[in-house]
């Protein structure tokens, strides 16, 4: 590793530190960022960069078409869209009591990138996802653009 991208690395374990959950307050009041990097890793974190960055794309491609709610939050809190914000699903509470470890690093790093537009989109302008071996509702209803790891990325035709 070079000088830079250590420098670059110290930055993001730094920013990750300061955007860790805050187990005190309940989910809905955390930082928007802080919330985006929790999806990412309650989503993703068994997943590979690109299948962590695809997956904050998606929530990135939803926030901006506008139909999925009006903020960053709104789309991401947004009622049975992601799983591990369900109250029954056991991920909830472990993405509530991350810590600032290579694992929540990546996963901030990822939601960071896409958030600060410094990444491109690898699930070509995906709005839904789903993994490889669910078959939800939605999926004969959506055009299937990639699989990056676990997750089969689609894209609904209203998205451009």
């Amino acid at each position: 590793m070079n000088d830079i991208s250590t420098g670059k690395q110290n930055h993001i374990a730094e920013l990750a530190g300061r955007f860790l959950p805050n187990p005190d307050l309940p989910i809905e009041s955390q930082l928007e960022l802080t919330l985006f990097a929790m999806l990412v890793k309650g989503e993703a974190e068994d997943q590979g960069w690109q299948g962590k960055l695809g997956v904050a794309h998606v929530v990135w491609t939803r926030h901006h078409s506008q139909k999925f709610g009006r903020t960053l939050s709104d789309v991401i809190l947004r009622p049975l869209q992601f799983s591990c914000f369900n109250q029954d699903d056991p991920g909830r509470k472990r993405i509530m009591t991350a810590v600032n470890n290579a694992v929540w690093q990546e996963c901030f790093e990822a939601a960071w990138r896409v958030y600060q537009d410094d990444s491109i989109d690898p699930t070509g302008g995906a709005d839904h996802y789903c993994r490889y071996d669910c078959n939800p509702s939605w999926k004969n209803t959506k055009v299937q653009t990639c699989q990056i790891g676990d997750h089969c990325f689609f894209r609904s035709s209203h998205v451009v």
